[in-house]
């Protein structure tokens, strides 16, 4: 059903702060209005990228994308919104999820997005933030037309989504392109819907690519400096002949506003998850069941390693694919299927790719050795004490020595305070983490840390492993080994 073309006046700007990355426009210097074909010319069909960039501007590439373009309203109730499935940076300032609700907490949440054609069956790409927990979704066309559109999929570890709007006339679409052929330094383009005001065309350059913003593990996201605001979720990021390499997701907003840094999910990574939407309305995607961390040079040397690469294992979840075949914390995987790992990043990504079920040979470095573990991959899940002793120094006189006091609260050996300039300090240790064990091994008291650190300096090498827990989360950190 047709709705009607105007807005409602609760869809005003104050309420249109929604939606990831305000559809940035980095639009590249582009010239010549010459076409690959002539469907790329038609209205109503498949747009075609230009066959060359302009060098006056970007005037005839906007011209040509934004007939596929789409502004999202989408309405959601007040407790679903409060309550709803965040994007994977939520809550990890200065990375501002892109959409705002309105004041009252009983009326339902107006919000706004952005999303572009991706076929001529009225499928629509977005980001899944815009209409997780939507109850209505409505799609406003190039022509100001206004349409019902279904929610097909949502992925929330790549924050994308898929909607459908079945009742709209003759369309334009886009394709993605490839984002591997962007260079740092390429201009880029992006349309949105800022705040609400609709169609918005914005430009810049690729600032950086691979950029990690803790995105649930995907951690390759295009970085830009487009001016782009909330509203823009879900918008198509162009390269300079038009082709689509990126959607916009994030914007790094200390003081709420734009700041010139915004990021895109790459087309390489978007296309796949949104073709497995449209054709499943899920993604499946293989599940080890590790936490990883980044495997610093100091680290490496603690775990007698000759090369910093790899991916460092901080956590195994119990009954978990990895606990199963025998995967332990300090493992550091260095190479899936004969394929080397570099870094966590390209891990996730690996393992993503695969499928619940597949077999695969996990080789970690263990021990000062290597070891190959067989894995099947499984799916990924749907989703007092004691009192405090006094605080004692770990390394009070002659030995090694940390700097840092330690206390025993509730069972735990907890970090008390850190010695400026020591090396618990030097380690970006913290007052509040529980010492969990040195060089795998437990530890209860200051004591026990003690020998620990002897037996490493005995040992000829210059740091020591440490597990710490920080705010509950597990975590690997290599200190220098100072004799007092």
């Amino acid at each position: 059903m047709k709705l009607p073309t105007s807005i409602p006046n609760r869809g005003a700007i104050a309420l249109f702060s929604a939606g990831a990355l305000a559809g940035a426009v980095v639009f590249g210097a582009a010239e010549s209005v010459a076409v690959t074909s002539d469907s790329a010319r038609s209205p109503g069909g498949p747009i075609g990228e230009l066959a060359a960039p302009s060098s006056s501007g970007f005037a005839d590439l906007a011209e040509r994308v934004q007939p596929a373009v789409v502004f999202i309203t989408v309405e959601k109730p007040a407790s679903v919104a409060a309550g709803m499935p965040r994007p994977p940076w939520f809550g990890k300032a200065p990375f501002e999820r892109f959409f705002e609700r309105m004041p009252s907490p009983s009326s339902p949440q107006l919000q706004v997005g952005s999303g572009f054609f991706i076929d001529g069956e009225g499928h629509i790409v977005t980001s899944d933030h815009v209409v997780a927990g939507a109850t209505e979704v409505t799609v406003t066309l190039h022509d100001g037309t206004r349409h019902e559109a279904r929610v097909v999929g949502r992925d929330s570890r790549t924050d994308l989504a898929v909607l459908e709007v079945e009742d709209a006339d003759a369309r334009a679409w886009l394709s993605f392109g490839d984002d591997g052929d962007a260079r740092v330094g390429d201009w880029v383009v992006a349309i949105g819907n800022p705040f609400g005001f609709g169609g918005t065309v914005t430009a810049g350059i690729l600032s950086a690519r691979g950029r990690d913003i803790r995105a649930g593990g995907y951690g390759d996201f295009l970085q830009v400096d487009a001016p782009i605001n909330r509203g823009s979720s879900g918008g198509p990021l162009f390269d300079a002949r038009g082709r689509v390499i990126g959607v916009n997701a994030a914007i790094y907003a200390p003081s709420g506003g734009n700041v010139g840094i915004g990021f895109a999910v790459p087309a390489s990574i978007a296309a796949p998850v949104v073709a497995e939407l449209i054709d499943e309305g899920k993604v499946s995607r293989g599940w080890l069941g590790v936490s990883l961390q980044p495997l610093t040079p100091e680290l490496a040397e603690s775990l007698e390693m000759e090369q910093v690469e790899g991916a460092l294992v901080a956590e195994v979840v119990a009954d978990s694919p990895a606990a199963h075949a025998g995967i332990r914390p300090a493992d550091v995987v260095t190479a899936i299927g004969g394929r080397s790992m570099t870094d966590g990043r390209t891990l996730a990504r690996e393992v993503g790719a695969m499928e619940p079920g597949d077999a695969l040979t996990v080789t970690v470095f263990r021990d000062g050795k290597p070891l190959e573990i067989a894995v099947e991959l499984g799916g990924w899940p749907e989703a007092g004490g004691e009192a405090p002793s006094d605080a004692r120094e770990s390394g009070a006189g002659a030995g090694p020595r940390l700097g840092a006091l330690l206390q025993q609260r509730d069972g735990k050996l907890v970090i008390a305070g850190v010695q400026p300039g020591s090396p618990a300090a030097q380690a970006q240790l913290r007052r509040g983490d529980v010492l969990v064990s040195i060089e795998n091994e437990p530890v209860s008291d200051g004591a026990a840390v003690q020998r620990a650190l002897r037996k490493v300096a005995d040992g000829g090498r210059e740091h020591a492993l440490l597990l710490i827990e920080r705010r509950g989360q597990p975590r690997f950190v290599a200190v220098r080994v100072e004799i007092a």
